[in-house]
């Protein structure tokens, strides 16, 4: 949680003013809107064997390069966005650059964007020749809303940021990793959580591969977002938000597991261990989990 004495920004607009509300430690990764109501550890794979075989898992060691990774870091927003400024973002955008340098990724920052700016950015990086690269990274650090991700000016739909990575469009990058990790609200609802006594475990069955000669030009995608699809992200102005700080936290700590397991700690981490803190009854006491949409088609180390 953040440090005594944080201040909470709740990034609504009523009428036409922006409300910040002052004296709490949580803030919400909200576009403005009218008003309204408002650690189980686990262990390594047992064997060695699933990393090297290619029809079942990527395969870093066979490249140069670990990949590129891009981070747009949107800190403050034009007048008329009536979106207020995301204090607290630079201590995510540091987090990320340092856990992807240490990770072996090429690291580059991009601060408070327009919306011609992110898609440059990002036609300029599916643009690069990826051929030595195993893998290609996003972080967005930003607002957001139903309708998409905050540029400095205005909403931008995540299509947009990602259609030029996709199998037709980026061959590079065909059949890799392509990992887009997004921290910005995606609606204006609130979860206040529910007390649990027992948990249970529900096993899901996973349908078996088609061999294929071809890709999805969708494959090898991963969205993980802050928050599910309609609910506020939430944001220490101090430490940072929940989801990119327990992302940090657990690709560091676990890096030695696979993507996928490593994603389910930090939903573990936010989930379970977050709770927000506000004078404002309309945003004290909630809770959120981070939503992770995969299309990846095989399983995603770091390390060895």
């Amino acid at each position: 949680m953040a440090a005594h004495g944080a201040k909470i920004v709740t990034e609504e607009k009523k009428s036409t003013t922006k409300t910040d509300v002052q004296n709490g430690k949580d803030a919400v990764d909200s576009a403005p809107v009218s008003q309204t109501s408002s650690s189980t550890v686990g262990a390594a794979p047992s064997t060695q064997k699933k990393k090297t075989e290619t029809e079942e898992t990527y395969i870093y060691q066979k490249y140069k390069n670990m990949g590129r990774c891009v981070i747009i870091n949107n800190e403050t927003f034009q007048e008329q966005t009536g979106a207020s400024t995301r204090q607290g973002t630079d201590v995510d955008a540091k987090a990320a650059k340092d856990v992807f340098e240490e990770l072996g990724y090429e690291v580059t920052v991009y601060h408070d964007r327009t919306k011609k700016q992110m898609r440059n950015i990002l036609r300029d990086e599916s643009d690069e020749d990826h051929t030595e690269n195993s893998s290609f990274v996003c972080v967005i650090l930003s607002h957001g809303n139903e309708e998409g991700i905050f540029a400095v000016d205005g909403v931008v739909k995540l299509d947009s940021l990602t259609q030029c990575f996709k199998g037709d469009e980026c061959t590079s990058l065909l059949g890799k990793p392509k990992l887009f990790f997004l921290q910005a609200c995606r609606g204006q609802k609130t979860d206040d959580g529910v007390d649990i006594i027992k948990g249970d475990a529900v096993d899901a069955s996973v349908p078996e591969d088609t061999e294929t000669k071809s890709l999805p030009k969708e494959a090898d995608f991963l969205y993980a977002y802050s928050t599910p699809p309609g609910f506020y992200a939430w944001r220490s102005n101090c430490d940072g938000s929940w989801f990119i700080q327990a992302l940090c936290e657990s690709l560091r700590e676990f890096k030695h597991l696979e993507l996928m397991n490593i994603m389910t700690r930090v939903n573990n981490k936010v989930a379970a261990h977050k709770r927000s803190e506000s004078n404002s009854s309309s945003f004290d006491g909630k809770k959120v989990v981070p939503c992770i949409t995969s299309m990846l088609t095989k399983d995603w180390y770091f390390t060895k």
